[in-house]
């Protein structure tokens, strides 16, 4: 993990892409970031991006009908097998 010191305005730039810019700090430990990167570039917070990732994950489990899943599927605790 690289950690920077920054002043209000200055700007950090990732890849070439990429400019993350320090709007404003308060002393309270809390900062405001603003983002500029290509449409292609997706960027969420932390929890958000978990959030997606889990729904993502357990999907399969909380949609359908349980009868869908194989023997396999079900002896394992719910891990998915991978398809060969």
């Amino acid at each position: 993990m690289l950690a920077l010191t920054r002043k209000e305005g200055q700007q950090v730039v990732i890849d070439g892409k990429i400019v993350v810019t320090l709007l404003r700090a308060r002393g309270t430990g809390k900062a405001r970031l603003g983002f500029e990167a290509p449409p292609e570039v997706d960027i969420k917070r932390r929890e958000k991006y978990e959030g997606v990732v889990n729904s993502i994950v357990k999907g399969p489990f909380n949609v359908g009908n349980p009868s869908d899943q194989s023997s396999s599927d079900q002896s394992t605790g719910g891990e998915i097998a991978a398809a060969a």
